[in-house]
């Protein structure tokens, strides 16, 4: 998969890496910042910074998102995207409960 979440492209492929690495590392400040406070915000942080990696991976070594899981009248993913959704919808869940 040469593109990023739902099909959506950006006009150079270099900006992939370099939008996933300054992601990581905001998700990590929020994960030393909250150490030891919350640990379901930290689980959830952890599945989407653990997701992102995954797909940089691919994106260095293959040049591309290898997706390897496909759902009938779904999608084609991969372990990694489904360990950002729902690290993602959980942590939307969480900012809306406390909310």
């Amino acid at each position: 998969n040469m593109n990023i979440a739902f099909g959506l492209s950006l006009p150079s492929n270099i900006l992939y890496p370099l939008i996933i690495i300054v992601l990581v590392l905001l998700l990590i400040f929020l994960v030393i910042a909250y150490k030891k406070k919350d640990f379901w915000l930290i689980t959830w942080l952890g599945l989407i910074i653990v997701g992102a990696l995954g797909n940089l991976i691919d994106r260095l070594t293959h040049g591309a998102v290898i997706d390897m899981v496909e759902v009938p009248f779904w999608s084609v993913f991969n372990l990694a995207d489904s360990f950002i959704v729902v690290g993602s919808l959980l942590l939307i869940y969480i900012v809306w409960k406390a909310w």
